[in-house]
């Protein structure tokens, strides 16, 4: 594959990332608005899952057009859960405390961004890229077991959250 042919596969990865995200987040809000809370934490775990289902052979296949398809595939599950997981997260904090906690998750975040590339390097010096990237595929499916972790706790932290945030309001409401 040559640098424009790579070039365009990275649009197509692009797009097809940026299409789960916005998916997701319909079906995230969908769920919600139906009352089915607790789907949002199956579908996240189950993309994630699936994610990985078809990530694995992407990485291990010798065909390119296979490859990019599966892992075109993949990369559109994996996005899916974003933007649901990101607002299961707001749904347990109360507004208090999403400040700090944001700043908590952004550095979390940062340093996994900043560190993933040189693990990935590190093993794909010691071994191949394709290796590296089949031995970072289990944190997919950890993230998949760690979601459904959440699924009994979510709707009770959710409505502790939002209790706690009303009798914020309410103790905060001068009186008239």
């Amino acid at each position: 594959m040559n640098a424009a042919q790579a070039g365009a596969v990275t649009v197509v990865f692009g797009i097809v990332s940026l299409t789960g995200l916005l998916v997701g987040s319909r079906i995230g809000d969908r769920l919600m608005r139906d009352g089915r809370g607790r789907d949002r934490v199956k579908l996240a775990a189950l993309c994630y899952a699936a994610g990985w289902a078809f990530a694995m052979p992407g990485f291990a296949l010798n065909s390119t057009p296979a490859s990019i398809a599966l892992l075109s595939i993949a990369g559109f599950l994996i996005s899916i859960p974003i933007a649901p997981l990101w607002a299961m997260w707001l749904d347990i904090l109360v507004p208090q405390l999403r400040g700090r906690a944001d700043a908590f998750f952004s550095i979390i975040r940062v340093i996994a961004i900043s560190t993933a590339p040189l693990v990935i390097g590190a093993v794909s010096d010691a071994a191949d890229l394709r290796i590296a990237f089949l031995v970072a595929m289990p944190v997919i499916l950890l993230n998949a077991g760690i979601i459904l972790l959440a699924l009994n706790s979510y709707p009770r932290d959710a409505a502790r959250a939002q209790a706690d945030a009303l009798a914020q309001a309410d103790f905060r409401t001068p009186a008239s």
